[in-house]
């Protein structure tokens, strides 16, 4: 566990290098249709205000195409965001199952990217949202029929259906080198056949995240209080001292805690998932150690199909 500690920090060094990676990708992605847009929009507003037109005047003087214009927008950064996050999942996966197989780790494992995972990755997440999509319909009919707490429930179920799909898949991927359909359909397995240890895994990748913030919020909220900005929001008057406070919180949270206990999470997850779940389903030669129960593995690999491994006491920790 020490030394997973001490990679859990690198692993978490790497992760806020990657974000500011992202962020600058993010900006890059984006720049031309926000300019574009600003442009526009700044172009409309000076010749309304020029020739002293009614500013409800400004909606119907947009005209449809920048309404279009900005739908397909928000589309589109709401994909380029999507494809970073499989940027980032890629990345933690990818350093924390060296972590936990090979015991060893670099920064480089967290911010490189191997093309053929990434986009394994994103087909097994886009697949699931498909698979998912009529669920999502039905949920959104019960919340448009009155039945709150139905919609609830089927959300409840869509979200715990994605963690299914998604969770495990990255190392199905990475380490097992399987493919996008065969992880999927192991993810799967894994969850029907040993859905108590699954469970656990899901708590595990939850719960860590939900009292880190929890926590952070507190704290942010403590801090807050001590130097007076929530009294200034609460009063009515946003002074200049509350929104300074709301963004030095969201800053670090975005640069500095989120990657942090994303990193951690998915580190133990890995390593949850070592421990407690791939002795059911892949067992190698190599590895005899890992069998913690007496039923025959799903998948039996090689010794020239699995990485090169030593047992855990010879394995050296950097």
């Amino acid at each position: 566990m020490n030394h997973l500690m001490k990679h859990g920090f690198k692993i978490s060094l790497g992760a806020i290098l990657q974000i500011f990676i992202v962020g600058i990708l993010l900006i890059a992605l984006n720049a031309i249709p926000v300019i574009i847009f600003i442009s526009i929009f700044a172009a409309k507003v000076t010749f309304l205000f020029e020739n002293n037109m009614d500013p409800s005047a400004l909606y119907d003087d947009l005209g449809v195409g920048v309404i279009i214009f900005m739908v397909f927008f928000v589309i589109y950064l709401s994909f380029t965001i999507f494809l970073v996050n499989t940027y980032i999942t890629n990345g933690l996966y990818r350093a924390s199952i060296q972590s936990v197989f090979n015991r060893r780790v670099s920064i480089s494992d967290v911010i490189s990217l191997v093309f053929k995972d990434y986009l394994s990755i994103l087909a097994v997440i886009l697949i699931s949202a498909v698979l998912l999509l009529p669920f999502r319909i039905f949920s959104g009919i019960l919340s448009y029929a009155d039945y709150p707490i139905s919609a609830l429930l089927v959300d409840f179920m869509i979200g715990f259906m994605s963690l299914v799909f998604v969770l495990y898949s990255p190392i199905l991927i990475i380490h097992e080198k399987l493919g996008v359909w065969k992880s999927i359909q192991t993810s799967f397995k894994i969850f029907t056949k040993k859905f108590g240890k699954a469970f656990i895994g899901v708590l595990i990748f939850i719960g860590i995240p939900s009292v880190m913030f929890g926590f952070y919020m507190l704290f942010s909220f403590l801090i807050a209080l001590a130097v007076g900005a929530v009294d200034s929001g609460i009063d009515g008057e946003l002074t200049p001292l509350f929104f300074v406070t709301v963004f030095l919180f969201i800053l670090v949270f975005i640069s500095v805690i989120y990657p942090i206990v994303n990193s951690f999470t998915i580190l133990l997850t890995v390593n949850y998932y070592r421990k407690q779940i791939r002795p059911h389903f892949f067992i190698t030669e190599e590895e005899p150690h890992l069998q913690t129960t007496d039923e025959t593995p799903s998948f039996t690999f090689e010794p020239h199909q699995a990485p090169n491994k030593k047992d855990d006491d010879e394995s050296p920790s950097h």
